[in-house]
């Protein structure tokens, strides 16, 4: 799941659509999409004619301008997190109005205020975040963590965050009581059998304190035939990594697209 967002056309407002075979009834709902204003029910065929037409009357199917995939919540919420870490007193309008759920709409003037912060954005020097390491090839396990959030384990209910103060595991389940904390620490799978281990040894390397996890610490690797395996690294440390602008663009440029298609069209941005 993700985020989507479009901007409506301006044909049947400009009378370039084909005729409406329910004029009267047309209208734009509160989300601003084209909405037949009949009860759905007794009406079944004649809304099947209203969306049959929708996608049709003119050179935009669903009078969609444009419509992007922004990204998915995780991406998204790590790009968030990069302006907060910045400070959202550069950024004022994209922090109220860039959504939290999938719904809701910016306005034209919101979008051209929008578009001038996200290019302030883009523009900048590269910005501190903290990553999770496998320690013995230096590289990222896994991506930005938004909310300082790594990994969600719904079986257990615990929770790994990835934060400046270290690597940490979380209880959700007991009213997110901090079961483990380390800056580097080691992973130990207790069983041999890598795909039914049955838990998995966390160590601290600053104290010695262990923590036995029923969840692993883990990513995928390629072999050379190309399948994908999971693999359970056994050291890993939290380190400070210089991020620049461009790591967010495959969430930046369909914003960027979006509010750019607002100002042309005069016509508000649809969160979906």
């Amino acid at each position: 799941m993700g985020l989507d967002a479009s901007v409506m056309c301006n044909c049947y407002a400009q009378g370039r659509c084909t005729p409406c075979p329910f004029p009267a009834a047309f209208t734009i709902d509160d989300e601003g999409f084209p909405l037949l204003n009949l009860p759905q029910q007794g009406h079944e065929a004649d809304h099947d004619q209203f969306e049959e037409w929708l996608n049709t009357c003119c050179e935009h199917p669903g009078m969609d301008y444009l419509n992007r995939y922004i990204g998915s919540w995780k991406a998204y919420h790590a790009f968030r997190d990069a302006l907060a870490s910045i400070g959202w007193q550069y950024f004022r309008v994209l922090e109220r109005t860039l959504p939290l759920e999938n719904h809701g709409q910016m306005s034209v003037v919101e979008a051209r205020f929008a578009l001038q912060e996200l290019n302030r954005f883009s523009s900048m020097e590269g910005i501190e975040r903290p990553f999770l390491i496998h320690s013995e090839t230096g590289e990222p396990v896994g991506n930005l963590a938004y909310g300082g959030v790594f990994h969600a384990d719904a079986r257990t209910g615990l929770q790994f965050k990835v934060e400046a103060s270290g690597f940490s595991v979380i209880d959700t389940w007991e009213f997110n009581r901090e079961l483990f904390r380390a800056m580097r620490f080691t992973q130990e799978v207790a069983e041999s059998d890598l795909e039914r281990a049955a838990s998995y040894r966390l160590t601290d390397l600053d104290t010695g304190r262990h923590f036995e996890s029923s969840t692993p610490v883990k990513t995928f690797v390629q072999d050379t035939a190309g399948q994908m395996h999971q693999h359970y690294p056994q050291r890993l440390h939290i380190e400070q990594r210089t991020v620049e602008p461009a790591y967010f663009s495959a969430i930046v440029e369909p914003l960027q697209d979006v509010l750019r298609a607002a100002l042309e069209m005069g016509n508000p941005i649809r969160w979906q």
